[in-house]
């Protein structure tokens, strides 16, 4: 049997609920994704540059981040 032991998000959000604003931001980039293939000039590249901004908003939101050597101490 397995239990989910996990302790909530920062902002207090159950483990079980998605995150909504990770699935935003992922969907919004596939569709601009698929905007910049079927489309030319300089509306693809705003839609690849746009696509790629909120392809790493949702990596930033998605995976934490824990500050680096910020925690190191000797």
């Amino acid at each position: 049997m397995l239990i989910d032991t996990r302790e909530p998000g920062d902002h207090g959000q159950p483990v079980w609920e998605p995150d909504w604003a990770v699935w935003w931001r992922g969907t919004l980039a596939a569709a601009l994704g698929i905007t910049a293939f079927f489309t030319a000039g300089a509306i693809s590249l705003l839609a690849i540059l746009l696509g790629f901004y909120f392809a790493c908003a949702t990596v930033e939101k998605a995976l934490p981040y824990h500050h680096g050597l910020g925690e190191y101490h000797q």
